[in-house]
């Protein structure tokens, strides 16, 4: 390898990048600000996201939907369809699982087959988020 070999792979990123400043310093060209405005709103957008906001519904609808769901688990004796009430379930164990998210506590509802492990897990998490102090049934 010669020496003009070795220059030019050592010059050609400094010649790139000082080319690239050029580009983007140059007023006239409307793509150069273009870029410069968007890269702006990036870091901007960067520097105030919070991670302190709250992510995800509230838990008083959260809370809400699992009363309503609850209710309609409890009672199924209206008539209802054997794939109403697994997909009543389903959805109260969704509802569940996003209750527990919202304060913390880890769950298996979601990763369970149809069973008695899945009904004693729903047991468990229903024990536990009323100890959280989450009210799953209205009383009268």
């Amino acid at each position: 390898m010669g020496p003009w070999v070795i220059l030019l792979f050592l010059a050609t990123p400094v010649v790139l990048t000082a080319r690239l400043v050029q580009l983007l310093a140059d007023p006239e060209a409307s793509w150069s600000r273009s870029i410069y405005l968007a890269f702006r709103r990036y870091v901007r957008n960067l520097r105030s996201y919070d991670p302190t906001l709250p992510v995800g519904r509230p838990i008083q609808e959260i809370a809400s939907d699992v009363r309503r769901l609850g209710r309609q688990v409890r009672h199924p004796d209206d008539g209802r369809s054997a794939a109403r009430i697994v997909a009543l379930l389903r959805s109260y164990d969704a509802v569940l699982g996003e209750a527990c998210a919202a304060l913390g506590y880890t769950q298996l509802l979601g990763v369970l087959p149809p069973g008695p492990e899945l009904d004693h897990e729903r047991e468990r998490v229903e024990q536990l988020l009323s100890r959280a102090g989450l009210v799953l049934e209205e009383t009268p």
